[in-house]
């Protein structure tokens, strides 16, 4: 009787992980979420994306996905929630503090992930958590990513859109 959707096999997963990055990012901007413990997960979801982009590589190397590896259904929901982490900890009061190996780590593994054929979510995804983390030096990386996306790309795209 409660068969999951053919069509969008993404939603409820999605939806879980956007509520939940909403609230994270809630506590991070007002400051209840200590500076170490943003800065701890951080480094986590770093590590994730390395990890995520390793296997990415893998997986597009012995298999031809349309549109590219970040349209499999387990790459999207992982490399989507990763993002979203690292986007709803981006205003921590930790952010301007990160550590600088933390950041050049975070700038080469968003960067990895810019060389595979993207998914328009995670495509969009990508570029808010670049500027959320901008620095000096991004923005010729955000201004390659936008043209690449092409007409995927939403200047208003709001990661938490199933929230709206």
């Amino acid at each position: 009787l409660f068969e999951k959707e053919a069509d969008n096999a993404h939603t409820e997963a999605l939806f879980i992980g956007q509520l939940a990055a909403a609230q994270v990012r809630q506590l991070a901007q007002t400051g209840v979420m200590a500076q170490d413990t943003a800065e701890f997960w951080k480094s986590k979801l770093v590590s994730q994306l390395q990890a995520s982009n390793e296997q990415l590589k893998r997986l597009q190397a012995r298999s031809q996905w349309a549109g590219g590896v970040t349209n499999h259904q387990d790459a999207f929901q992982h490399v989507f929630r990763i993002l979203l982490g690292l986007y709803s900890l981006a205003v921590s009061p930790g952010t301007a503090g990160m550590g600088e190996g933390v950041q050049a780590q975070l700038k080469t593994a968003l960067t990895v992930l810019t060389q595979f054929p993207l998914n328009p979510l995670i495509g969009n995804m990508l570029l808010r958590v670049f500027q959320e983390y901008s620095g000096n030096g991004q923005s010729e990386i955000v201004d390659d990513l936008q043209s690449s996306l092409g007409g995927a790309y939403d200047a208003h795209f709001k990661p938490t859109f199933l929230l709206a």
